[in-house]
């Protein structure tokens, strides 16, 4: 195969796929992940996978757009085919709790103690389940359990409260503490602990957190007013007045309140006036998944995109399974010229959205530059039967099956773009006809 060839057809790709890339616009994260779903199809791809694998990959795409009901019905579909698959009752049971439905999620969760006995998430929806419900010492048995497993850093409030309930004080002030210590900016876990104090006879200590909890609070309805100033002030375009309420809200300590403010700065391409909220966020809490990914993407707008590799590999590793952060870094590495490295975030994404043609493309270029010639034909197949009309699409592939030694696959799919240009000449020929 010529090398003008490969020049040819990438230069045809590039103007198809990363010459609309959203980096290269400055525009928000969700426009970017619009750019990969582009001309997607509702339907599985990956047909050489095992079914089960595949209702997974569906349901975690479906939990991540917060469509649980339907998330339920392809991790019961994956059940079917494999009863004891550890970790899929636990996310029945998690759909289930978000959309209210307890007694439901308390089987589904049981059903996953019963597989993985010491299942950390389980234990701890289970005891917030039977907390609310009244069931105290029961929850107190499942927060113990997380606190033994794999600790969640919200349990000690959970616990304590469960037994300042149960009237265990001593035990209470232990894990209220350990919360306050966690979280120092929430005002409910220091509420708590006040009471905990005062039933122990610690008068002083009681009025401490007590003061410390109206400042919270105090400080909360502030920035709440001050978040919906500045808020209203850029939907006014008023940059300057908004950028003096956002200046106040960044000495919050509440890393949640700084997330939305970098949030909220982004969405209105103020990218580098992002950073600094969304770096304090994670200076307060390290492992802030949504943090570094937002620092990712402000960087990434900025077009700062070395400093945004570091945020979002960051992200990636705090979540490997978030479609955003790996076709991000994916998109970010390639404008780069990290071609190689690319391609390791570009297959995540692939494996986690498997019916973009857009990404399969990309990655199939990727490859194919890389000379991963089997790959390539395996993804570009892929973005062709989902796509077939994108004509990109199949001169990739065209090129792929030559460079593979498959010449007979390269004549079928040259004679069929062939058809499709033909078509579209076709088309145009029709619509000057019947311009006036």
């Amino acid at each position: 195969m010529p090398t003008i060839f490969l020049s040819r057809t990438r230069i045809i790709f590039y103007d198809y796929i990363v010459g609309r890339l959203p980096l290269m616009r400055n525009i928000t994260a969700c426009a970017i992940l619009d750019f990969l779903l582009v001309c997607c199809f509702d339907f599985s791809i990956f047909a050489q996978k095992p079914m089960q694998e595949r209702h997974l990959l569906e349901a975690q795409s479906l939990i991540d757009q917060e469509k649980y009901s339907q998330g339920i019905d392809e991790l019961k579909k994956a059940i079917v085919l494999d009863p004891s698959l550890s970790g899929a009752h636990n996310q029945v049971g998690y759909c289930h709790w978000r959309l209210g439905q307890f007694n439901e999620a308390r089987l589904a969760f049981k059903r996953e103690l019963r597989l993985e006995p010491f299942d950390s998430y389980s234990h701890y929806y289970l005891g917030l389940i039977l907390l609310n419900e009244g069931d105290t010492y029961k929850a107190i048995e499942h927060f113990e359990q997380v606190l033994t497993t794999k600790p969640i850093l919200d349990t000690h409030h959970h616990l304590g409260s469960a037994y300042l309930r149960a009237d265990k004080v001593d035990k209470a002030i232990v894990h209220l503490e350990k919360a306050v210590e966690f979280f120092p900016e929430k005002p409910e876990a220091r509420f708590n602990l006040g009471r905990a104090y005062a039933l122990a006879g610690r008068k002083l200590d009681a009025e401490r957190e007590f003061d410390i909890v109206r400042h919270l609070r105090a400080q909360q309805q502030k920035a709440i007013r001050d978040f919906t100033q500045c808020e209203s002030f850029l939907k006014q375009n008023k940059i300057e007045e908004a950028l003096a309420f956002a200046r106040e809200l960044m000495h919050s300590q509440d890393p949640d309140l700084l997330l939305n403010l970098g949030m909220l700065l982004g969405r209105n391409r103020l990218h580098r006036e992002a950073l600094q909220p969304l770096e304090r966020a994670v200076s307060l809490r390290t492992s802030f998944f949504e943090a570094h990914y937002n620092i990712g993407l402000s960087l990434a707008s900025s077009k700062d995109l070395t400093r945004a590799v570091d945020a979002l590999r960051k992200a990636v590793r705090l979540r490997p399974d978030s479609y955003d952060a790996q076709s991000l870094l994916g998109l970010v590495m390639i404008q780069l010229g990290k071609d190689e490295e690319a391609i390791s975030p570009l297959r995540k994404a692939v494996e986690l959205r498997p019916n973009s043609p857009s990404l399969l493309g990309l990655l199939g270029l990727k490859y194919l530059e890389r000379r991963y010639y089997q790959e390539a034909t395996e993804v570009l197949r892929k973005a062709v039967d989902l796509q077939p009309e994108t004509p990109p699409f199949r001169l990739l592939l065209i090129q792929a099956y030559q460079a593979l030694g498959k010449p007979e696959e390269a004549s079928k799919e040259s004679e069929v773009l062939t058809r499709l240009k033909w078509k579209e000449q076709q088309n145009r020929s029709k619509e000057k006809t019947h311009q006036p």
